[in-house]
């Protein structure tokens, strides 16, 4: 797409799901990346390396992770295993799209719903009911878990910002481990 677009070498970034797939398009494609932007590390890639080698601060963010798991992951395992059975109702109910995706916003920001105004949340909900996009979004979960991911280490030049209320910040050395850290920044909210 990028090079259709006349953009031989270009940055990407991403964060949360997109994370992962620029963590892909730099493993895959790292002669077209001029830089890589992340606002997290994705957590698989702490899954990927044995228990023993872990540090105290990447076993506590494990440990942090199984607690999310078990608190927080209800819907990953539903948007792997049945993501046409959610797609329906999602694009069928704008009230049942609302509930799933504002329960989101409250669980996974700072101050909650609190922390938005009725527009950016009106704004957001609109755009998956206008597109019908609620089903793409889940099935990603369902395509990446039979999509072979490629490991090593990113050489690109890579930047960070992670903030205190994502799901999982990981530790500075951990991004090192796998990435060519530039830049991080842990921003104060």
């Amino acid at each position: 797409l990028m090079a259709a677009l006349g953009h031989e070498r270009f940055g990407v970034h991403g964060a949360d799901i997109g994370s992962q797939i620029v963590d892909q398009l730099a493993l895959r494609h790292p002669d077209r990346l001029i830089g890589l932007h992340l606002g997290d590390v994705p957590f698989r890639r702490m899954r990927a390396l044995e228990p023993a080698e872990r540090t105290a601060d990447e076993r506590e963010w494990a440990d942090r992770a199984a607690e999310w798991e078990i608190s927080e992951a209800g819907y990953t395992h539903v948007q792997r295993t049945k993501p046409q059975t959610l797609s329906v109702p999602l694009n069928d109910s704008p009230a049942g799209l609302a509930a799933w995706i504002l329960e989101k916003f409250q669980s996974w920001s700072e101050r909650g719903l609190a922390g938005f105004t009725f527009d950016e949340l009106a704004t957001n909900l609109t755009l998956y009911w206008v597109t019908q996009t609620a089903g793409s979004s889940v099935r990603y979960y369902r395509d990446s878990r039979h999509t072979p991911l490629n490991d090593g280490y990113v050489a690109t030049p890579t930047a960070l910002a992670q903030f205190p209320a994502d799901l999982l910040p990981a530790p500075r050395h951990s991004a090192e481990r796998f990435y060519n850290v530039q830049r991080f920044t842990a921003m104060p909210r």
